[in-house]
């Protein structure tokens, strides 16, 4: 291990053995109080707590668990001297919480039931002795946990499959039991409480411990105080018999809580119109905009933050390390770590695929052969001598159709309203000048402002009044930092455009110097088919394939998306309407185009004001790459957690109106293709036309190039044109048909080195300093 503050590069790992762990001294940055006050604790378990140790006690506690539909499970375990902590289980935990006689929970009434294995494991010893064959100690269990009707709950069960398998308790549908695990039992029928934390709580996605899963819905705090203690003993003692027991009655009661509290919430009828869903869908939209819309802001800037930090971290990182192939780990218990690991790229040889497993690469749903449509069309028109009709006839001969695909849903409904007729937001009335260029030569007078200029705006609107011709929308501020009011809007139809570039004209040649600055000084709302404008009139340079290219454009529809969250989930709602009403508080006049183009420009000051608030923190100067990369650690758990603290005001009323939408939109996509197939209509594309808008569903003709044909009718073309594609899941299937070993041995074989290397970082907050009870 380096010593602190050392800036030496660490030997690679040919000369370590392996990975290394670099802690600093930074500790004392953490603190329970700098996230808030957590509720309070629960210290016992409420229910009753039986301890068993017999195998009589374990058949008869089986028996009773066998009449319910459910119950909650966990375990415990421990590890002897040189052991990991999860090598043996120490101790089995079951819940039976209390019913009424309809069948409902009495809040804080069970038995949760530990289940000592060690004496059970003793005793099983003795009578394999005695009966000379072998005793499973856990036998009466086997019924109990492979019955699929009767639901297990608990926490992370899936995350718990490893330690599970090693004895022989197996995850359902997740292989086969391992024969040589002890006590052979399967494990099914699960209902995890992360899983549903994930599903019914999305805003909390990555806080799916039990601690938080408690704090977030059941308003209390658990201690974890015993959770590494010795499991293995005969006797446990009040802290562990406690904490056990409170497990399985937390694990409980959450499930309890996210199936009716949350999940019964947000369910919606299935025989509803598409008119009913359609309504669902965007009261619940405006309903979590106007949930989120006090603390939108905060969030969109902790999170912002919260990356900047790691590609600080990743520069630090690259910085130290440089170019080896090093695998290195930095660690801090208190408040996260940061793994990174430099390897070499590697890719699919495909000549010792079709080598080595010749077989598994001629089947075609692994390895097709195919061409990109573009490329045979390129190829087609140059030996046709650009005659296209030949080329479309030849590409309806090589493309045949085949079945539909999809289908998918296309929501289009009307949720800028909401800005204007619910919040009754002012509309905004521009101050800046009006221009129409409609010649040329009028441009001339306009070319030297456009040229001092550090950017514009751009958006594409109607050219004059009765046509239907596109023209640029070109707004210049003129004013200083605080005279937003002072500019421009320019109307420059393409026609003209086109002929500015004819002939060269400096106010062309100033809108294109702008387009090919470094940094993009051309800003548009939503890029739409302004690039194909500015590539069609020589604004931007073409690019041949593979080439990096020049981004002239500022887009702000993206960069609304990240500072105001709640426009872009599940629905994208990014429009100047919604972004003004959120961010400026006004909403554009339907009349004024000009309103535009100065609202673009505050949207861009604004955004840019919120980006510089999302900037890393600076570590001091003298700090040492191991002590930046702990402060920045600190500085992401810091922004994670109060992100939490800033969201769990909402509670779970904002996840209520994000499942309800995701689940009206599925059930309104179930609606559309029944409706489709009820018509028996051949059409692709089937709409309704609702109050809020127009829903639809989309089927796809896929079509299938016909290689043999195109290798018989252009044999030189399919030389050129044709490239094998993988299936890279078919691949890993086949291959592990054959075992996980020999899986593993083949894909090494299989690939070549590609010459450069890659950089992958992760960053792993820990959020027991959010969620645990200081001790």
């Amino acid at each position: 291990m380096l010593p602190h503050g050392s800036d030496n590069v660490p030997a690679t790992n040919s000369e370590q053995g392996g990975t290394q762990n670099l802690t600093g001294s930074l500790k004392q940055y953490t603190a329970h109080n700098e996230f808030g006050p957590l509720p309070p604790r629960k210290e016992q378990c409420d229910w009753t707590i039986k301890i068993l140790r017999t195998g009589t006690q374990l058949s008869r506690l089986v028996e009773l668990a066998s009449k319910r539909d459910e119950f909650s499970f966990d375990t415990e375990t421990y590890g002897l001297d040189g052991e990991p902590i999860n090598a043996r289980l120490g101790v089995i935990q079951i819940g039976l919480p209390k019913l009424d006689k309809a069948g409902n929970y009495v809040t804080g009434k069970g038995t949760a039931y530990l289940v000592l294995v060690r004496p059970l494991e003793a005793r099983a010893e003795r009578e394999s002795v005695n009966q000379h064959t072998m005793v499973n100690p856990l036998e009466p269990l086997r019924a109990l946990m492979e019955n699929p009707e009767i639901i297990k709950i608990g926490q992370s069960l899936s995350f718990d499959r490893g330690q599970m398998e090693a004895f022989g308790i197996e995850m359902e549908n997740e292989g086969e039991v391992d024969e040589h695990a002890p006590y052979g039992l399967k494990f099914r029928g699960v209902a995890d409480t992360r899983t549903l934390m994930r599903t019914y709580r999305p805003s909390l996605d990555k806080c799916r411990t039990l601690a938080a899963i408690t704090v977030e819905n059941l308003g209390y705090s658990l201690s974890k105080a015993a959770q590494t203690s010795d499991w293995g003993q005969d006797q446990l003692d009040d802290g562990q018999i406690h904490y056990a027991a409170l497990d399985v009655q937390a694990a409980y009661e959450a499930k309890k809580h996210l199936v009716k509290n949350v999940a019964a919430h947000t369910k919606v009828d299935l025989n509803s119109t598409p008119h009913e869903l359609a309504a669902i869908i965007v009261r619940s939209h405006h309903g979590q905009i106007d949930l989120i819309r006090p603390i939108g802001e905060q969030l969109a800037i902790y999170d912002q933050r919260i990356e900047n930090t790691k590609q600080a971290i990743r520069n630090v990182l690259s910085e130290r390390f440089g170019e080896t192939d090093s695998a290195v780990e930095f660690a801090s218990e208190e408040y996260g770590s940061a793994k990174l690991k430099i390897r070499e790229k590697k890719e699919l040889d495909l000549d010792e695929l079709f080598k080595r497993v010749p077989a598994i690469a001629a089947d075609p749903e692994v390895v097709r052969e195919t061409a990109k449509q573009t490329d045979i069309k390129e190829a087609l028109l140059e030996r046709h001598g650009g005659a296209k009709s030949l080329v479309d006839a030849d590409i309806s001969q090589l493309f045949e159709k085949t079945e539909r695909k999809g289908p998918s849903l296309s929501i289009d409904l009307h949720l800028d309203h909401h800005y204007s007729q619910n919040l009754e937001l002012p509309t905004f009335c521009s101050e800046w000048s009006t221009h129409s260029i409609s010649t040329a030569e009028m441009g001339e007078a306009l070319a030297d402002t456009l040229a001092t200029r550090k950017c514009i705006t751009l958006q594409t609107v109607k050219g004059a009044s009765g046509r239907t011709n596109v023209a640029l929308e070109i707004g210049i501020h003129t004013g200083n930092e605080t005279e937003l009011q002072k500019g421009m809007s320019i109307t420059l139809p393409l026609q003209v455009l086109g002929e500015m570039q004819e002939e060269n004209s400096r106010f062309y040649q100033a809108l294109k110097g702008l387009f090919q600055r470094s940094e993009p000084a051309v800003v548009v709302f939503d890029k739409g088919q302004l690039g194909k404008i500015a590539e069609k009139y020589g604004l931007t340079e073409k690019h041949e394939e593979g080439e990096e290219k020049h981004t002239p454009f500022r887009t702000l529809s993206n960069e609304v998306a990240r500072f105001v969250p709640q426009l872009h989930w599940p629905i994208r709602a990014v429009s100047l309407t919604s972004a003004a009403g959120e961010l400026l508080g006004v909403v554009p006049s339907k009349e004024d185009d000009r309103t535009s183009s100065e609202l673009c420009f505050r949207l861009a000051k604004r955004l840019g004001e919120l980006a510089d608030t999302s900037a890393p923190p600076l570590p001091p100067e003298e700090f040492s790459a191991d002590e930046k990369i702990e402060f920045y650690l600190r500085s992401i758990l810091q922004d994670e957690a109060k992100r939490l603290l800033t969201l769990r005001p909402l509670g779970e009323h904002w996840d209520i109106e994000r499942v309800r939408e995701l689940n009206a939109q599925e059930a309104l996509k179930r609606v559309l293709i029944d409706q489709h197939a009820s018509a028996g209509s051949s059409e692709k594309k089937h709409s309704v036309q609702t109050e809020n808008g127009t829903v639809s569903i989309t089927y796809r003709d896929e079509k299938i190039l016909d290689v043999q044909l195109l290798k018989e009718m252009y044999p030189d073309i399919a030389d050129k044109v044709l490239r094998h594609e993988v299936n890279r899941e078919k691949l890993r299937d086949r291959l592990e048909q054959n075992g996980s070993a020999y899986r593993r041995e083949m894909e090494e074989q299989i690939t070549k080195a590609t010459g450069e290397t890659e950089i992958r970082i992760s960053v792993n907050p820990r959020y027991k300093h959010i969620y645990l009870a200081e001790e």
